[in-house]
């Protein structure tokens, strides 16, 4: 038995054969499948594309498949749900389940390992979503920029930009983080970021590229970018606390937290904060910085499907084979 798990995002799209013992089969990575960016075409495109080349790398496995879990970005309606599962069983062309879930499911799972829980991932957007042990689901945020962006790498941007101009209509002395945006940009006058963000093509992704420069001049002290981190890190914890009571009663002893996303990989910036502020609710929860990426999520998702319960030896030899994949690519 083997499973095909798939995470489709706005980006890139990544697909793994795994084998009911935890073994890798095959594993490939395409173009964007978020439907409601890229369209049905553009979804099955690059699905077509993702199953040729895990055919190429071990079409007996791929013969052999018992279910499919995916987790997409866009899933997040009936109606897109069943699309792409019609898309996904037109390509795979197999009777076997298909399952498709927002792109969500899989980032709580690579955290949870299947269990129960709630997620918050912070990349460029965000979100908060949750799964009890009832099988109830809930959402808060992540509802696009334009209306709600708190807890994301975008949101972090725009609060640094803001900064900058702020300080230039008062006329104060340009900040360390002022000064590497500059430089970023190739640019001397602030005025001159206006034609830059805003003749591009995908000024939300412009904006968000400044967060690794909030970083580094928060690490060297500049006390405006370590506000705009501390700032983002209690809109995280708001956002859990806005969700818990929707899933939990006031009474749970300790909630899984999964913190997904690219914002958590430097963890050191937001965890202390955010038990902090949860705690100061009476909230008890177990922050969990998945070490694998969501596309092990897809395929605990597709193990639950095939067995009803978490296999413990697979998770371990799933979960190794990532994170010494991960060591290699560092």
């Amino acid at each position: 038995m083997y499973i095909l798990g798939i995470d489709g995002g706005g980006t890139k799209t990544t697909g793994v054969i795994v084998a009911s013992t935890g073994e890798v089969k095959a594993i490939a990575e395409v173009g964007a499948t978020n439907i409601n960016t890229v369209g049905s075409v553009g979804v099955e495109g690059e699905i077509q594309k993702l199953v040729f080349e895990l055919k190429a790398l071990d079409v007996q496995a791929f013969n052999q498949l018992s279910v499919v879990f995916a987790g997409m970005a866009g899933a997040g309606n009936d109606s897109n749900k069943n699309e792409l599962e019609t898309i996904i069983g037109k390509v795979i062309e197999k009777d076997i389940p298909i399952h498709v879930e927002n792109d969500a499911i899989p980032a709580l799972y690579s955290g949870s390992l299947g269990q129960e829980g709630m997620v918050h991932i912070s990349g460029t957007g965000s979100i908060a979503f949750g799964i009890n042990r009832d099988g109830k689901t809930e959402r808060v945020g992540g509802w696009g920029y334009l209306v709600d962006a708190g807890g994301s790498g975008f949101a972090i941007g725009q609060e640094a930009f803001k900064g900058l101009f702020d300080r230039y209509d008062n006329c104060k002395e340009k900040t360390l983080l002022d000064e590497k945006v500059l430089r970023y940009f190739s640019i001397t006058e602030i005025s001159n970021l206006i034609p830059i963000i805003y003749r591009n093509p995908d000024p939300r992704k412009l904006v968000a590229s400044i967060v690794p420069l909030v970083f580094a001049a928060a690490d060297e002290g500049d006390r405006g970018a370590q506000q705009v981190l501390l700032s983002t890190a209690r809109d995280i914890a708001d956002n859990i606390k806005s969700l818990a009571p929707k899933l939990y009663s006031t009474t749970e002893t300790q909630i899984p937290v999964v913190l997904a996303g690219g914002l958590f990989s430097r963890k050191d910036w937001f965890i202390s904060t955010i038990k902090e502020q949860l705690e100061l609710v009476g909230l008890n929860c177990n922050l969990i910085v998945p070490t694998v990426p969501p596309i092990v999520g897809s395929v605990v998702g597709g193990l639950k499907m095939l067995k009803g319960e978490i296999d413990l030896e697979f998770i371990k030899r799933l979960k190794s084979y990532f994170e010494n994949r991960e060591e290699e690519r560092n």
